[in-house]
């Protein structure tokens, strides 16, 4: 394997490779803001797709659940191959940034087409039409989000200055989220109901167009990388990848995080609704408290990972998160106050977790490439992608299949129903208890993960 001027330096000085390698304020930038895009557009179906589709769709929860969930299966095969084909990728436009462009055009279009849908009079029907649809638009979404990931481990070796990069990534991340959660008060100023969403919609396309091809216009790219006829073996590199048995692991945690996440994204708006007793504008406002220590606690992690391991940083992340999750059954109804505090707390630690979870794995993405004839990072980061948002969505069934289990009975147009004392506390099990169950045990497998070469 040829080995670069700097990755030479690095192996005699890694100090030289540190700040040969420093991420500046325009690269940092330039890749972050992509992430403004990609988390709106995971982030706001996340958050109102449940609730659209039960309280304006008039569907059952537990149908609604198993639509959201069901076609995000296919998600296991078309991350890893879109990955793949990044890396093989030989277009002289760079083998990133032609699916990042690609991606853009058509995720903005699909989110546009979640909140637009036409009337259909049989439920089945509408149901199906919805999952044709979800299905559609995460496998279009799949295209910019597998090579938007794996561009971290092309634009810098050092596992510090990379931890830096992916904190720019957070920071813009918690812009997109917070965009996310403002639609609830964007869809009542819009006019509520089925045409707000609708006008929502466009406004959150555009956003998701212009925020994610930025990387494009603004980063170079990699020149495709010379490949033997063996490389190409699509399923080869699939097995070998699979081998390594601590990208296994890790695989293993971000799956079960990402079904706690998933559960909490789907059963927040519930829980804000009928537990808290509070209008959707609440929401928003919990989540600017949240982003906005995101965004803050950014530098105090990126310090924490140089001093301490990633799974050390992990632990503390989740044992303050955990805290935090049971603070929101202390909050009475309706009061306002204690919502942007619990949701500040919750920031600081959940914005750990996700950095540290995201750097492993492209410390695993880089390592491979330095020690190995493999440079799959798409592979890699499509596999990772794939676990997650199946995870992801596997919360969000979860929440679905708990809501139905309890009673909870879908409305039409947003006609709200009338809910029963039990379904008000299986929306509180949903969103606090299934939130701490599934975090426990990804708490439980960071601490088995004995093996720690993540210290820089």
């Amino acid at each position: 394997m040829s080995v670069t001027g700097v990755e030479a330096a690095a192996q005699i000085d890694p100090q030289s490779r540190r700040r040969t390698e420093r991420v500046d304020l325009g690269t940092g930038l330039g890749y972050g803001v992509g992430m403004v895009g990609e988390r709106l557009f995971r982030d706001a179906p996340a958050l109102l797709l449940l609730v659209f589709m039960t309280n304006y769709l008039g569907i059952p929860p537990a149908w609604a659940g198993v639509a959201i969930f069901v076609p995000k299966l296919m998600l296991i095969f078309v991350d890893p191959f879109v990955g793949f084909r990044s890396d093989t990728c030989t277009s002289r436009f760079g083998r990133r940034r032609t699916f990042l462009a690609l991606g853009a055009l058509l995720s903005a279009a699909a989110f546009v087409l979640m909140f637009n849908v036409p009337v259909i009079a049989a439920t089945p029907l509408r149901t199906l039409y919805m999952s044709v649809l979800i299905g559609a638009a995460f496998a279009v979404y799949s295209i910019y989000s597998v090579p938007y990931l794996s561009f971290a481990a092309d634009l810098c070796s050092d596992a510090y200055q990379r931890t830096r990069l992916l904190a720019y990534r957070m920071a813009f991340l918690a812009v997109g989220l917070n965009l996310s959660a403002s639609a609830g008060v964007l869809i009542e100023r819009f006019g509520g109901g089925v045409a707000g969403y609708g006008r929502m919609s466009y406004l959150y396309g555009f956003i998701c167009l212009v925020t994610m091809l930025l990387p494009v216009l603004l980063l170079g790219d990699r020149p495709a990388v010379v490949r033997e006829r063996r490389e190409f073996e699509y399923f080869s590199a699939l097995r070998d990848l699979l081998a390594d048995r601590l990208y296994r692991r890790l695989l293993l945690v971000n799956f079960v995080q990402k079904i706690s996440e998933g559960v909490g994204y789907g059963s927040f708006a519930y829980f804000f609704l009928y537990w808290l007793d509070q209008p959707m504008s609440a929401i928003g406002a919990c989540v600017l408290a949240s982003t906005a220590a995101q965004i803050l606690s950014q530098p105090v992690w990126v310090a924490a990972s140089r001093r301490f391991s990633r799974g050390a940083c992990c632990m503390v992340s989740l044992g303050g998160y955990l805290v935090s999750n049971a603070l929101w059954l202390t909050v009475p109804p309706k009061l306002f106050w204690p919502v942007p505090v619990v949701g500040f707390f919750a920031g600081c630690f959940a914005s750990g977790l996700m950095l540290m979870l995201v750097a492993m794995m492209s410390d695993i993405a880089v390592d491979k490439r330095v020690t190995s004839d493999d440079r799959f990072e798409g592979l890699i980061s499509g596999i990772w992608l794939a676990t997650e948002k199946i995870g992801f969505a596997a919360g969000g069934l979860l929440v679905g299949l708990t809501l139905g289990a309890f009673g909870f009975t879908e409305s039409v147009r947003g006609l709200a129903a009338q809910q029963s004392h039990l379904v008000r506390i299986g929306i509180a099990f949903s969103y606090v208890g299934l939130g701490t169950i599934f975090y426990l045990l990804t708490l439980g497998l960071i601490v088995r993960m004995r093996r720690s070469p993540w210290r820089t």
